[in-house]
């Protein structure tokens, strides 16, 4: 025979396990007024796109954060993307690469406020991997919390993106951050 307070954590339990992320962070953000501005996203410039080339998108695929460093201050802006709008901060949040969107964030001065032509912006991309990477989240929710509630092309926003199988854990995660969330 189970008490009350156990059939309260069993139910907890199971609404974490069959709660998407998405609809968890909606619940806990429901009487939050965020709304958003038409301009929040960044256009890239020609310029931007021109510089999105081979010897950047190494630096951010090998992690190289030297090189990255040494390009910053030569002058070289890193706040570029590709022509579909894909940016440096998409690909190295994408690949779970936390020390390098530190870097581009907090010593680059790369804005987190953008998207690709599909709506995306990096926490998407940090929500499509393998793994949860909470640190990255962290990160990019406490630069720019309004991306957490961002819908791409689909209706998508970035926890809905998350692996069935991790909505436990980033269920817990959540939970742990509420206040980030309000």
């Amino acid at each position: 025979h189970q008490s009350s307070s156990e059939n309260k954590m069993i139910r907890h339990h199971q609404k974490s396990i069959t709660t998407c992320p998405s609809e968890y962070v909606a619940q806990m953000a429901k009487n939050r007024s965020h709304q958003v501005a038409t301009d929040f996203f960044i256009e890239p410039s020609e310029e931007q796109c021109s510089l999105y080339q081979a010897d950047v998108i190494n630096a951010i695929r090998s992690q190289d954060i030297d090189t990255l460093r040494k390009m910053h201050s030569a002058g070289r802006t890193l706040q570029c993307s590709n022509r579909f709008g894909e940016s440096l901060l998409h690909m190295a949040c994408r690949r779970g690469f936390t020390q390098v969107v530190e870097f581009l964030i907090h010593e680059a001065d790369v804005s987190v406020r953008v998207c690709d032509d599909y709506g995306r912006n990096p926490l998407h991309d940090a929500c499509w991997t393998m793994e949860p990477n909470f640190d990255l989240m962290e990160l990019l929710i406490a630069e720019e919390p309004e991306l957490l509630f961002m819908s791409d092309k689909r209706g998508h926003t970035p926890m809905k993106y998350v692996r069935r199988e991790h909505w436990p854990q980033w269920n817990k995660f959540i939970k742990s951050k509420e206040s980030m969330f309000r």
